[in-house]
């Protein structure tokens, strides 16, 4: 072993000159120069280099090799003290259990950082916290633990309209610059304060007192709310179909009974607005007994160029957009139960 690491230092001592070899009675090797520094510490000034510069047909291979077994729990660890707690390094590079996992472990005894320079860290990861980024993260997609065997006190959601109500959405800018130098741009949200006194599940505040907001769990009460909003427009639909079949069954002489006003005389109004250029509304009155209704629209050559069935009764309307006609001067006609009630003039712009 010893002849092995004499070999060594004299292989590498062409290569390395002005390096300093320090080989201490346990066998342990150092290489580089050291610098006094402040008070009694000292500091390395000169790195080790391995291999051959701008040489691609060279492979350079540094292997390192752990106490157990197969080389596992082989590592590189920094700083000026490894070992201060249960023989764990402070900061490592390598493998830290005593088994071959053939996986690259980073270990950082207070947090792991990326960082482009001293100021600006990009992400970091502290024991007992969230793995933090302060910069926009690009993905192909996320996918959350959401199995049933993952949860437990699984509760409906209850009254979910009435607590997203209260909540406002904003745009905003961040005030901190991202670290490429550029301004933050516009973004859209929720102010954490104010979603905090709706949904405080949904907010949590670090130990700087920031608040941070959970916004995809606002899915599943924003998928809730629709579903409650749907469930009552069917239910308004379903009474606005029965009030008007009730309507249409009414005879003349229930209409009378009731005192209900009503003409018997179908009437063709205005369109408004007149002229128009996105869409234009034609009011009408028909009788209830009246079978069937249409509005004709014709141009000034007589040619029809298009037929609205008007499905109301009473005091009804029939929209018009400009999409469905070219811009000119036309003609409406309304035609009820075969006969021409009424004609009239509207104008479409560009």
């Amino acid at each position: 072993m010893n002849k092995l690491s004499t070999l060594l230092i004299i292989a590498l001592l062409p290569l390395y000159a002005n390096s300093q070899f320090n080989l201490n009675p346990s066998g342990q090797v150092s290489i580089g120069k050291y610098a006094d520094g402040i008070g009694s510490s000292k500091s390395l000034i000169e790195n080790l280099s391995i291999g051959t510069k701008y040489r691609f047909d060279t492979i350079t291979m540094c292997k390192i090799y752990g106490p157990f077994e197969g080389g596992a729990g082989a590592k590189i660890a920094f700083g000026g003290d490894p070992y201060p707690i249960n023989n764990k390094p402070r900061v490592s590079i390598g493998e830290l259990g005593q088994t071959k996992t053939y996986s690259l472990q980073l270990h950082g005894y207070s947090g792991i950082y990326f960082t482009s320079s001293e100021r600006d860290t990009f992400a970091f990861y502290k024991p007992q916290n969230q793995f933090q980024f302060n910069c926009d993260v690009k993905t192909t997609g996320i996918f959350i633990k959401s199995d049933e065997r993952f949860k437990t006190d699984i509760q409906p959601l209850n009254h979910t309209p009435y607590g997203l109500r209260d909540l406002h959405a904003v745009r905003y800018k961040l005030k901190q610059e991202n670290y490429s130098g550029i301004k933050s741009p516009t973004r859209y949200g929720f102010i954490a304060q104010e979603v905090e006194t709706v949904y405080p599940e949904l907010v949590m505040t670090d130990s700087t007192g920031y608040k941070y907001v959970d916004y995809i769990g606002l899915i599943p009460l924003l998928v809730e709310s629709l579903k409650t909003v749907e469930t009552r427009c069917d239910s308004l639909e379903n009474i606005i179909t029965e009030i008007r079949t009730d309507a249409r069954a009414m005879t003349i002489e229930d209409k009378k009974a009731q005192g209900i006003e009503f003409e018997e005389t179908p009437v063709l109004y205005q369109n408004e607005p007149n002229p128009f250029s996105v869409s234009t509304e034609i009011e009408c009155y028909l009788p209830y007994h009246t079978k069937d209704a249409a509005l004709l629209i014709y141009d000034l050559q007589g040619t029809q160029k298009l037929r609205k069935e008007i499905q109301g009764r009473g005091k009804t309307s029939v929209t018009i957009r400009g999409s469905e006609l070219s811009a000119g001067m036309y003609i409406y006609s309304m035609i009820a139960d075969s006969k021409e009630i009424d004609s009239k003039r509207m104008i479409l712009t560009d």
